[in-house]
């Protein structure tokens, strides 16, 4: 069934001239209330409208769609219930995350119940519209991210990651091997890891943790990121992964985050999480009331959300069958508004500048790209198909927020329009061009190696990807596949194909030199890229390609000198460091390519930094190089905890040392120091007295206090055992059960908090405040339980900076949160005393029958008590 435009507008002027019921209800306060906050119900001249539950039929009539667009129903309840995420198997069926535990009701009763499931839709007479249903696998707790992957199907159903496999073929999941336990998820949905996207490297790629899964070694494997993102993550043609925040529709990562995350020393990573859209308005067909924060002023305009607050689920535009400027746009669903968002992506001064996609209905009315009249359409996932069209999750329902977050104006409008009721509807769209012809879709499964290659000359970036995997998975021992590929890589195939073609055989690891050099020599910078990413592994034994990296790096119209300064990183060999150090010397004054150095040498600053100050070259003070020594000597200080400070103050205190490489590397030192903390100065603690302390107090004395004080400020900074600080407070060494809480704790902040906060402590633009040298992490220990026993809501200031942001409750036995608690008070030079469990026991009892998160003032009046 196709929408017409006709039907669109009709449908539009109903919403908007539409019959208002009032209505007004006291309440109890919720979970999500902010206290400080008075929230009156709506004015009556925006009453709140009728949501009744619509046939899928009818449903049809609500949508908007450009000129040129078209919309079809692909599945619907019962076929299929509470999408959440799906992807296309080969063989053209559509396998779907059903999370229907998810907010049955507004106290979300059973949601840790197994009633979610992985099932199988297919169109078996070939009508476009899926008839048969299989559950491949139920009995899973919110199951919400899915990847199709070496015989069976990834699947995350918190707390487990599972690999679900079909052993005897009758289309049913015999065989349940859990590959990691202890996922958030279960208390917040929404703040956990979800994702599973398999990228051009080969890899399945996450949101919201700072890790992603790689094959390796007959297993799978987490390898380090940056993280990023909230809900949902998608790539370009170039493997850049996307991702969004509720607030924010689109951030993306302009390097891959896996090199900028090797060295935790070098401070929080540049060239990723970077923001793409900054007009963050939408544009509705309807009223759109019911969403959380609607009672604050400006949050509603006339009725409708302004501004983006729920947005998930990013998906880049690769299917070849839009035109310009929906071809490889950026499309973001938000449930709350009742539509999805289109940007199309500007490449401005190298950086991605997203443009909203809009269309006018009538003369002043502009909607964003798919908008629906009616309140219960909620998308929440989007994914290509076989067919080149855009698929829309649409888990149909009125009450999209979760309990943690509904608040009482919220919670009266549910309850006054009967929102919250039926549950268990699902429905799967299709978004086409109108006027082109269905294709027949590819038949992947029976194809040939040979037509398997030629198939990565399609425009469909879902044909391609499917391709590439098959190969990956399916062709390693195969001699025809490898043959078939390297044919594709010296023959005349379109570039895209080519850059398939290399990571394929990458992942089968039958890449051979001389197919890497003739990447590196392409006219494509697409090619180009993947010829120096995927062909990593041979740099350094064959001298050529090396080679051939400096002269890109050098060339400033090949744009990869950034990305070879990343793989430099990867060799691990003196080779690659001299090379490293020659480009840094030729010029250093980019900052991103200075980070991306630093990447490059985790725990090899120092005799890198040594190395560099002695090169003759580098004598001269010119843009970039004062700051590279200050962020190598940074590196060095921060180390991962106490530092020994042997060769970094040994190259401070040398006579021959110039004035500005001694003060930058001064500053960097005091960069990396130890933030201050109650009775903790900001301080460099070393394990053991360094060897150039006595020369740098003779320095300090022969040049004066008053003529160097930032050489006098370092010498005041280094402690030792034995040599504390004025006005520092010994730490007290952890005894054994404080020692194993911290070690319990560590391994929870890796598996639960690092994915926001990250691992250094840092935090994350957008999503979470910095730990390390927090006010609050060295507050008063039952001010810290009650965070993470019973939330908090923003607006906090932390470290000067107001954050707007809400943290769920930990769910987690005392002892976990104790041991949480008492690794970040102690980690990252922290000093504070550990939080025993007696702490986290009261604070729990202290939050008995609390419904709603504290905020910083009822935690700020608490410190006061």
């Amino acid at each position: 069934m196709i929408l017409s435009r006709q039907a669109t507008r009709l449908a539009v002027c109903a919403a908007l001239l539409g019959p208002w019921l009032s209505a007004a209800a006291s309440a109890a306060p919720q979970a999500g209330d902010d206290p400080k906050e008075h929230q009156p119900p709506l004015p009556p001249e925006l009453a709140l409208p009728p949501a009744p539950v619509l046939s899928p039929e009818e449903a049809l009539q609500t949508f908007v769609l450009p000129r040129g667009f078209s919309i079809e129903l692909v599945a619907a309840e019962p076929l299929v219930r509470d999408p959440v995420a799906f992807s296309f198997a080969p063989d053209g069926r559509l396998w779907v995350a059903e999370m229907c535990g998810y907010m049955n009701d507004l106290a979300g009763s059973g949601e840790g119940e197994p009633s979610g499931a992985i099932v199988v839709l297919a169109d078996e007479d070939g009508d476009g519209r899926m008839d048969a249903r299989t559950v491949f696998a139920d009995g899973l707790v919110l199951p919400r991210a899915l990847a199709l992957t070496r015989g069976g199907v990834l699947v995350i159903a918190p707390p487990e990651l599972l690999f679900l496999e079909d052993t005897d073929d009758d289309g049913i999941a015999d065989r349940r091997t859990v590959l990691e336990r202890g996922h958030a998820g279960l208390a917040s949905p929404e703040h956990a890891i979800n994702g599973l996207l398999p990228t051009l490297d080969n890899a399945f790629a996450c949101a919201n943790v700072p890790w992603r899964y790689v094959y390796k070694e007959n297993k799978f494997q987490r390898e380090a990121t940056s993280g990023g993102g909230q809900w949902g993550i998608s790539q370009d043609d170039r493997g850049r992964l996307f991702y969004d925040y509720n607030s924010d529709p689109l951030r993306y990562d302009a390097l891959p985050s896996r090199y900028l995350a090797r060295n935790p020393d070098a401070g929080a990573p540049r060239g990723t999480n970077l923001q793409v859209v900054q007009d963050l308005s939408v544009r509705p067909s309807r009223t759109t009331p019911g969403v959380n924060r609607g009672y604050r002023p400006g949050f509603l305009v006339e009725g409708k959300l302004k501004e983006a607050t729920a947005v998930c689920s990013p998906w880049i535009f690769r299917g070849g069958t839009f035109e310009s400027p929906y071809a490889g746009a950026a499309f973001v669903c938000e449930p709350a508004a009742n539509l999805v968002l289109a940007y199309a992506l500007d490449d401005d001064a190298g950086a991605l500048k997203g443009r909203a996609l809009r269309h006018s209905v009538t003369k002043g009315v502009e909607l964003d790209f798919l908008t629906s009249t009616d309140e219960r359409f909620r998308p929440v996932a989007l994914c290509d198909g076989p067919d080149g069209a855009l698929y829309v999750a649409d888990m149909y329902r009125g009450l999209i927020q979760h309990r943690l977050f509904v608040t009482t104006f919220l919670k009266q409008q549910v309850e006054a329009r009967g929102l919250a009721q039926p549950i268990g509807h699902g429905r799967i769209w299709r978004v086409r061009r109108a006027d082109a012809p269905r294709p027949e879709l590819p038949a992947l499964g029976d194809a040939s190696w040979a037509e398997l290659a030629a198939a990565l000359a399609s425009e469909n970036g879902w044909v391609r990807d499917r391709v590439q995997q098959i190969f990956v998975e399916e062709g390693a021992e195969e001699e025809k596949a490898k043959t078939a590929l390297r044919a594709l890589l010296t023959g005349d195939a379109p570039p895209l194909a080519r850059v398939h073609a290399l990571w394929a055989l990458a992942g089968m690891r039958a890449l051979q030199p001389e197919l890497v050099l003739a990447g590196l020599e392409h006219a494509d910078p697409r090619v180009r890229e993947a010829a120096l990413r995927a062909g990593e592994p041979f740099a350094g034994l064959d001298a050529r390609i090396l080679a051939r990296w400096m002269e890109l790096a050098r060339d400033p119209e090949s744009g990869l000198r950034t990305q070879v300064i990343l793989s430099l990183g990867e060799l691990q060999m003196p080779r690659a460091e001299a090379a490293l150090r020659e480009l840094l010397v030729e010029d250093a004054s980019r900052p991103l390519e200075r980070f991306a150095a630093l990447s490059s040498l985790a725990r090899r600053e120092e005799p890198f930094l040594a190395e560099l100050l002695g090169r003759r070259e580098f004598a001269a003070e010119r843009p970039g190089r004062a700051a590279l020594v200050r962020e190598l000597a940074a590196c060095v200080a921060r180390g991962s905890g106490d530092v020994p400070l042997g060769l970094v103050l040994d190259l401070v205190v040398d006579a021959r040392r110039l004035t500005w490489q001694r003060e930058a590397l001064i500053a960097g030192l005091l960069d990396g120091r130890t933030p201050a903390a109650p009775k903790r100065p900001a301080a460099l603690r070393c394990v053991e007295e360094p060897r150039a302390m006595r020369a740098l107090a003779r320095l300090v004395e022969q040049v004066g206090r008053e003529n160097a004080p930032s050489l006098a400020k370092l010498m005041d900074s280094i402690s030792w055992p034995g040599h504390p600080l004025e006005g520092e407070t010994p730490i007290r060494p952890l005894d054994g059960l404080e020692r194993e809480s911290f070690e319990r704790g560590r391994t929870l902040f890796a598996n639960v908090c690092a994915g926001c906060h990250q691992p250094t402590g840092l935090g994350m633009a957008g999503m979470a405040p910095p730990l390390r040298g927090s006010e609050w992490v060295h507050s008063r220990p039952e001010i810290l339980a009650r965070i993470l026993v019973g939330g908090l809501s923003g607006p906090i200031r932390v470290k000067g900076e107001l954050w707007e942001l809400d943290m769920p409750a930990v769910v987690a036995t005392d002892e976990e949160i104790a041991g949480v608690l008492t690794y970040i008070r102690r980690q990252w030079g922290h000093g504070s005393d550990p939080v025993p469990v007696s702490v986290v026991a009261a604070a729990r009892a202290a939050c008995k029958g609390r419904t709603a998160p504290f905020t910083a003032a009822e935690l700020e009046a608490l410190a006061k008590q």
